[in-house]
């Protein structure tokens, strides 16, 4: 990072402000994480790249998610998806409203959790790229439905996703 402060390198030191954010995240330290994060978005803001902003505000949402701020984790995500729209990032909106999913789901909307992963499942099918991507969303519309009670459909949804998992040979989601 110090380098490429010497060299005024913007989109360098961004991408290291990610690294040095994320090595953080998983090393626990949030706040630390957080300053990085927020460094690396307000250059990302001054030179106005939306790409970079939308992957920040998602890493800065699992920071969020992790402390159980889910309030914040969608109002990041949210952004994102506004600015994957925007930027025409099918692929990126898709992996953001999974997120969305996910946050709804775990603060309780289970309407609008469906609502981003069916969303979220549309994408991936069409674009085809992401079988482990399709295989989660099967699982999480069948844990959705299990909540609500209709276990035909929840049957249907985890074998989908049973489907997918073993043609893609993912024996992580298989297990679980």
């Amino acid at each position: 990072l110090h380098l490429r402060e010497k060299d005024a390198d913007t989109l360098g030191m961004i991408n290291n402000l990610i690294n040095m954010g994320g090595a953080a995240y998983y090393a626990g330290w949030l706040d630390r994480s957080s300053e990085f994060y927020y460094r690396a978005l307000r250059m990302a803001d001054k030179i106005g790249d939306n790409n970079f902003k939308a992957q920040i505000l998602s890493n800065m949402s699992n920071i969020h998610t992790r402390q159980g701020n889910q309030g914040k984790a969608i109002e990041y995500l949210e952004q994102a998806l506004g600015l994957r729209r925007l930027q025409g990032d099918r692929k990126g909106e898709s992996e953001v409203l999974l997120n969305l999913g996910i946050a709804w789901y775990e603060s309780g909307d289970l309407d609008r959790a469906e609502s981003a992963y069916r969303l979220s499942l549309e994408i991936k099918e069409n674009l085809r790229d992401d079988l482990t991507g399709i295989t989660r969303l099967y699982n999480n519309l069948g844990l959705i439905a299990k909540e609500r009670g209709n276990d035909s459909l929840a049957i249907y949804n985890y074998r989908k996703a049973i489907d997918y998992a073993q043609n893609n040979n993912n024996q992580q989601i298989l297990a679980t």
